[in-house]
C-alpha cells in the first residue's frame, strides 16, 4: 500500500516488532547493569532486639503524656548515655556506632525495636545486645528511682565516715531513702529486654530483588525514550515530491 505524501507514515509489523525488541533488550540490559552494581556493595546483616518501656497507670492516663513517654525513650536510646560506652567498648567513634542504629517504636506501643547493621553477624549481635542492656541501666537511674538511688549512695557514704554520735541519724536517712526508693520503683515506669538480640537470616543488603526492580524500571524508562525516537523517525511524511526545475535551452 502506497503511503499518502506529506502525511505520516504508519509502522510496519516488521519496524513494531524492531521496536518492542529494542525496548526488551535495554530493559533487560538496566536490570542486569543495575544487579551488577547492587552485587558489588558489601554485605551487611541485621542484628535486632525489642525492649518494652513500661508506662505506669498514672503516666499513660493521658495520650498526650504516653506518646511524650515513649518519644522520650526512642531519644534515649539512640543518646550518647547509651551509645557512648556501648561504642567506646568496641572501638567505634559515636558516630560510627550511630550510623549503624535505628530504632522503631512498634505500631506506637511501649515496645522498641533497636537494629544494628553491620558486616559481621556476630558483631552486630554483640552491639544489639550491649545496647540494649546499657539503655537499661539509663533507663533505670534517669527517673525519680535514679535520683533517689543516687540520694542513697551518697547517704550510706556518709555513714561510712560518721562518727559514733551521728551514725544513728545516718542511718535513720539511709533507712528513709530506701522507701522513697521502693516507692518510686513501684509507681515509675520500667524497661525489660522482650527478645534477645538475634541476627536475621536474611543479609540487608545487598538486596538483590531490589536491585532488579530498580534497574528493570531504569531501563524501561530509558527504552520509552529510545523506542519513541525511533518510532517518530520511521513515521515521518514522506517528501513532496517537486517538479524538475525548468531549463531553458541554451542558444548556440
Amino acid at each position: 500500500m502506497t503511503q499518502p505524501v506529506g502525511f505520516p507514515r504508519l509502522l510496519t509489523r516488521r519496524q513494531g516488532f524492531r521496536l518492542v525488541a529494542i525496548g526488551a533488550v535495554i530493559t533487560l540490559i538496566g536490570a542486569a547493569l543495575w544487579v551488577g552494581l547492587v552485587a558489588l556493595a558489601p554485605t551487611t546483616y541485621d542484628a535486632r532486639t525489642n525492649v518494652q518501656y513500661h508506662l505506669r497507670r498514672e503516666n499513660a492516663t493521658h495520650f498526650l503524656r504516653t506518646d511524650l513517654n515513649l518519644d522520650s525513650q526512642e531519644v534515649v536510646l539512640t543518646s550518647a548515655a547509651v551509645l557512648g560506652p556501648v561504642a567506646a567498648a568496641n572501638g567505634l567513634t559515636l558516630g560510627q556506632l550511630t550510623d549503624k542504629v535505628s530504632v522503631t517504636n512498634v505500631d506506637n506501643s511501649e515496645i522498641f525495636q533497636i537494629d544494628v547493621l553491620d558486616p559481621n553477624r556476630a558483631t552486630g549481635v554483640a552491639l544489639a545486645d550491649a545496647i540494649v542492656k546499657q539503655y537499661l541501666i539509663v533507663a533505670a537511674t534517669s527517673g525519680e528511682a535514679g535520683v533517689v538511688q543516687r540520694a542513697i549512695d551518697d547517704a550510706r557514704a556518709a555513714l561510712s565516715t560518721a562518727s559514733p554520735a551521728d551514725a544513728p541519724a545516718a542511718q535513720t536517712r539511709v533507712d528513709n531513702l530506701g522507701d522513697q526508693l521502693n516507692k518510686a520503683r513501684l509507681s515509675g515506669n520500667t524497661a525489660e529486654i522482650l527478645t534477645p538480640a538475634y541476627s536475621l537470616a536474611a543479609p540487608d543488603s545487598p538486596d538483590l530483588l531490589h536491585g532488579l526492580r530498580l534497574g528493570a524500571l531504569a531501563g524501561f524508562l530509558v527504552a520509552a525514550v529510545v523506542t519513541t525516537v525511533l518510532a517518530r523517525r520511521w513515521t515521518r511524511p514522506l517528501p513532496s515530491a517537486r517538479p524538475p526545475p525548468n531549463r531553458t535551452p541554451s542558444r548556440v
